[in-house]
């Protein structure tokens, strides 16, 4: 499992949330090899994202490649602390 802890960058976060908004939920998902959330979502703006693909994509904006979803566990223990960005 990667260590979710160690993206720190607000600005990843925009990035990948940009991205999803550019190319659309179904192309973004597709492009990164995410299906959709079923629980846990990030809200942004008033808007839904899927919550493990945008932290993905986000490490690709800090890091230079984003995490798979097989880098992810499920479940509400596995998910990061919620911060505001």
């Amino acid at each position: 499992m990667a260590e979710l802890n160690r993206l720190t960058d607000p600005e990843a976060v925009h990035s990948a949330i940009a991205e999803c908004t550019n190319l659309g939920r179904d192309e973004f998902l597709r492009r990164y090899g995410y299906r959709r959330a079923r629980s846990y979502f990030l809200i942004s703006d008033g808007r839904v994202f899927d919550s493990k693909a945008i932290l993905g994509v986000a490490f690709r904006y800090q890091f230079g490649s984003p995490l798979e979803s097989s880098d992810f566990s499920g479940g509400e223990g596995a998910a990061p602390s919620v911060r505001h960005c």
